[in-house]
């Protein structure tokens, strides 16, 4: 018995926490929860990103390289893990920013998505230039 009152006690401070935060952040809606299956989606179309960028870049840099298309292959996925890590570090981090409730914080957001343009462009030019 004594556990079955522990227990709803800590239900009850959940539930007051959960109401709480959604008057602070005036939401209405339940939580949306994240399924397995749409998770494993977006990791492999991570994956599948990082491949074809890979692939496609590595045949360009094979030319010049010494070690040819295997060099060419290293050289290209280094510059997609960086393309690709900084678009995944954007989205998990800043972009959920631009539609936060605070002007501030929005503000943020779309400051991080400029500088994320400017690097993605900055990536690029110089993948560009080293072939």
């Amino acid at each position: 018995l004594d556990e079955l009152h522990g227990l709803r006690r800590a239900l009850n401070d959940a539930e007051k926490e959960h109401a709480w935060f959604k008057e602070k952040h005036g939401l209405v809606r339940a939580a949306r929860v994240q399924h397995g299956a749409a998770h494993i989606f977006r990791l492999s179309l991570l994956l599948f990103l990082f491949l074809v960028e890979t692939a496609m870049n590595g045949n360009f840099l094979a030319k010049g390289n010494e070690q040819g298309f295997f060099g060419g292959i290293l050289e290209a996925a280094a510059f997609s893990f960086i393309n690709i890590g900084a678009a995944l570090l954007l989205a998990v981090f800043c972009a959920r920013l631009v539609t936060h409730r605070s002007f501030f914080v929005k503000f943020v957001g779309i400051i991080s998505i400029l500088f994320y343009i400017g690097l993605a462009i900055s990536i690029n030019l110089a993948l560009a230039h080293y072939r």
